[in-house]
């Protein structure tokens, strides 16, 4: 009997972990397994139907998304419902920011009375129960999947994807991507019935800020990260060449620039400080020079070309027109990323 599997890739982090390692692959090995990928753009799925060509992988598209009435209350009130160390220095930085004592003062008060375990369970009951998402019924009733699994629980979309499945009464199992998701995040809304985490610091957290059993966590390791220790790794001198760099001899130091949403005004002047610095043998050792944006954001081609002497890469591709989730990076690219780690001597 045909069972069938939803998996969100609807960030690039998602991508990265799903996509980009053999998860799928390992599902397919099964002959009875069929796979419905959800991804937010035409062009992505156009992109991965060429290069994931199975009859048993589904793309679908979620195009048109409504939030549900309530949706954003809850959006808010997320960050209220848990107090971590992260979450009280945002306040603090946006304090300092805006000079807002009134601001700052309700947001501290109001974490310290919600965040505790009656309110969350509230919260969770009043979210599910009346703040209905209807954006997934048309596929739930197309494909009648067995297992839900959602790499992203802090989303809004998966939100409601969960919530259909768990109106279903299908299996849920959520997967937290990084590290410092839990405690930045917020509260999450709703839990999956299984949740995977990477290690054992993050299932603690787990336990402690959302609410999850111990019994129903699975520490997994970072899928991405077997990229890392399973690749192949090139040459010296072909890294170097394929990265237009000079003499392979030279240590090379690596600049990633943290771009533009985040307001570093300062990535431009930093990178020209290192070049005065290289070409001015400021170093112990004469180096190279390697700029890498980051893969989801997008470069000042106008400062670029203020500097033709600038060895970079712009990994990456982006299916939005600005920066956020809605990105991916090929094999190709992951196993560059992989090579400018290995051959680097300093990374910024």
């Amino acid at each position: 009997m045909q069972k069938t599997i939803f998996i969100s890739i609807l960030s690039g982090v998602e991508a990265k972990d799903i996509l980009r390692t053999n998860i799928v692959e390992k599902l397919l090995e099964r002959p009875d397994i069929n796979v419905v990928l959800f991804l937010k753009s035409k062009e992505r799925a156009e992109l991965y139907q060429k290069e994931f060509g199975n009859p048993r992988i589904v793309f679908e598209v979620v195009s048109g998304y409504r939030a549900p009435v309530g949706n954003r209350f809850f959006e808010y009130l997320r960050f209220y419902l848990i107090r971590t160390r992260t979450l009280s220095l945002h306040k603090k930085i946006v304090f300092m920011d805006k000079r807002n004592y009134i601001s700052f003062f309700a947001s501290t008060l109001a974490s310290l009375v919600l965040a505790n375990s009656v309110t969350r369970a509230l919260a969770r009951f009043f979210d599910f129960y009346f703040v209905r998402d209807r954006n997934f019924e048309y596929w739930f009733e197309k494909y009648h999947p067995d297992l839900v699994f959602l790499a992203n629980l802090f989303d809004t979309m998966e939100v409601g994807l969960l919530k259909e499945a768990r109106r279903r009464s299908i299996a849920t199992v959520g997967f937290i991507n990084s590290w410092d998701k839990i405690t930045s995040r917020g509260f999450i809304r709703l839990l999956p019935d299984k949740l995977v985490v990477p290690n054992a610091t993050v299932k603690e957290e787990a336990i402690m800020f959302t609410g999850a059993k111990k019994k129903d966590i699975l520490i997994s390791g970072v899928p991405q990260y077997d990229n890392y220790v399973t690749g192949n790794i090139s040459t010296r001198e072909e890294f170097f060449k394929k990265s237009n760099l000079p003499d392979p001899s030279l240590p090379l130091i690596v600049f990633a620039p943290m771009g533009n949403m985040f307001g570093a005004t300062h990535d431009w002047e930093m990178i020209d400080l290192m070049h005065q610095l290289v070409v001015g043998n400021a170093f112990i050792k004469k180096t190279a020079l390697l700029v890498r944006f980051p893969p989801n954001d997008f470069t000042t081609l106008e400062e670029l070309k203020k500097r033709p002497w600038l060895t970079y890469t712009l990994p990456g591709t982006r299916f939005a027109t600005t920066r956020g989730m809605d990105w991916d990076m090929g094999f190709e690219e992951l196993a560059y990323l992989r090579n400018t780690l290995h051959h680097c001597a300093l990374l910024i």
